[in-house]
């Protein structure tokens, strides 16, 4: 074997990752016909995408033969897609995914700006858009608007506060929208809660249209509720608030369910099964749970059987 033989061999041997990437990319390229960057000829329109230091110049919309409605219509499907797929704004910047579109329709993938930066500017103008729509929709609103919020902590731990409004529109259909996910700063006090809500219904010019609040039956919304409509109206009777203050049904439905299970200590009978669990007593939280009556019975007819097929498996 010559020097420059066993060069290339040891080179192989050592980074064999890339040349098997690299001998895929070639197959590739010929299985397509795809000149590679080194080879690029002036009739072959794809090579022109696929060399990073090369891209097409986009001719103007006004100078194209594809429809500005049609160059609409897609960038709102790509942010749609980059949307609801989860996918990173640079999704788009694949070389291959770039050359696959390029097959498709060469003129109309030449219109479409599918840069990072492009995406995030076509976000924010259907964004915008489609916010003027919903006021006008919540303007002409037959009903009053209803508001209904929660917290969530993300995996994260960032507190979000989720927003819909609740309308019957002027076709007289019933209409929700999600007005906001906002980021929840600071305590979680009813006063900060009172002042996030405040500040969405002034951004969706709902001020003077709000009608009943639905949320969780905890003190700290009830606090909430109570500043936030003195905010919409200093002169409201606290009457009027209790009124217009609506508890969340599933909620509501969950404490009664945990009332009638586990009596009125709740969170010590779970406590203590969660202990029972973690120590391998298993017999012990069936006797716990027995304790309970025809409920926790029935719990130990669903459950046992699932235990068992866990131990049989293991």
């Amino acid at each position: 074997m010559c020097g420059a033989a066993a060069d290339a061999t040891r080179r192989v041997g050592q980074n064999s990752s890339q040349y098997k990437r690299h001998l895929l990319q070639q197959i590739i390229f010929a299985t397509h016909r795809i000149t590679p960057a080194s080879q690029s000829s002036p009739s072959d329109d794809s090579a022109i995408d696929l060399q990073s230091h090369a891209t097409p110049k986009r001719p103007r919309l006004d100078q194209s033969i594809i429809p500005k409605a049609k160059v609409k219509a897609v960038k709102e499907l790509s942010v749609g897609f980059v949307i609801d797929s989860d996918v990173p704004f640079t999704i788009f910047e694949h070389k291959f995914l770039k050359e696959l579109f390029y097959q498709f329709d060469h003129e109309l993938a030449l219109q479409i700006p599918w840069s990072s930066s492009s995406i995030t500017r076509e976000l924010q103008k259907i964004f915008e858009s489609k916010a003027d729509i919903i006021k006008a929709e919540l303007g002409s609103a037959l009903t009053k608007i209803h508001i209904s919020f929660d917290l969530w902590t993300s995996p994260n731990r960032l507190a979000i506060m989720a927003v819909f409004a609740h309308f019957i529109d002027k076709f007289g259909n019933q209409q929700s929208r999600l007005l906001a996910l906002r980021r929840q700063l600071g305590i979680h006090s009813g006063e900060n809660l009172a002042e996030t809500l405040f500040e969405i219904v002034q951004l969706w010019d709902i001020r003077g249209q709000v009608g009943t609040v639905t949320s969780d039956n905890v003190t700290t919304n009830d606090t909430c509720l109570s500043y936030f409509y003195r905010q919409l109206d200093l002169s409201i009777r606290p009457a009027d608030i209790k009124a217009r203050r609506m508890r969340c049904y599933g909620h509501v439905l969950n404490l009664v369910a945990r009332a009638f299970l586990f009596g009125k200590d709740a969170e010590s009978f779970e406590l203590e099964s969660d202990i029972n669990g973690m120590r391998g007593l298993q017999e012990q939280d069936l006797r716990h749970w027995r304790s309970k009556g025809p409920i926790g019975k029935l719990h130990n007819i669903v459950k046992v059987p699932s235990l068992r097929g866990i131990n049989r498996r293991a």
